[in-house]
């Protein structure tokens, strides 16, 4: 999380990815109220909620970077070659978030995974470009 949004220099585009994360929190919620409480699809589960907040938000970055002429985040995560530490960071945040954090609120525990993923992110950039410096 902390790579993905340091990449985007200009306040307009970080204004953007915060625009676009409050969309997808409200979608999600939706769509999960729908799976869950009308449909019974699914018993309810953070990481459930978690990866299709993830999704839509991915699939709002691709759109509206389309639009706009912006590159999308996912497609820097790949071109960067950032894809296994924060995909690996975000594994460990959304099991940390799932096993520790109970707060029966949505939103507080994706504050609270967003957060974990973002440290965990910002330590193992942090460690691997000094083990690159060596």
């Amino acid at each position: 999380m902390y790579t993905l949004l340091r990449e985007r220099h200009r306040a307009k585009d970080l204004f953007l990815q915060v625009f676009l994360l409050v969309v997808a929190f409200f979608s999600t919620e939706v769509f999960v109220e729908n799976l869950v409480e009308r449909l019974h699809l699914f018993p309810e589960s953070f990481t459930l909620e978690s990866l299709i907040f993830v999704g839509i938000w991915l699939v709002l970055d691709f759109i509206a970077c389309s639009v706009i002429g912006n590159r999308s985040i996912l497609g820097s995560f790949f071109r960067q070659g950032i894809a296994q530490v924060s995909l690996s960071s975000f594994l460990v945040s959304l099991v940390i978030a799932e096993l520790f954090f109970k707060f029966y609120n949505f939103g507080l525990e994706l504050l609270a995974m967003l957060g974990v993923w973002s440290v965990l992110d910002f330590a193992s950039q942090k460690l691997i470009r000094k083990s690159n410096a060596r």
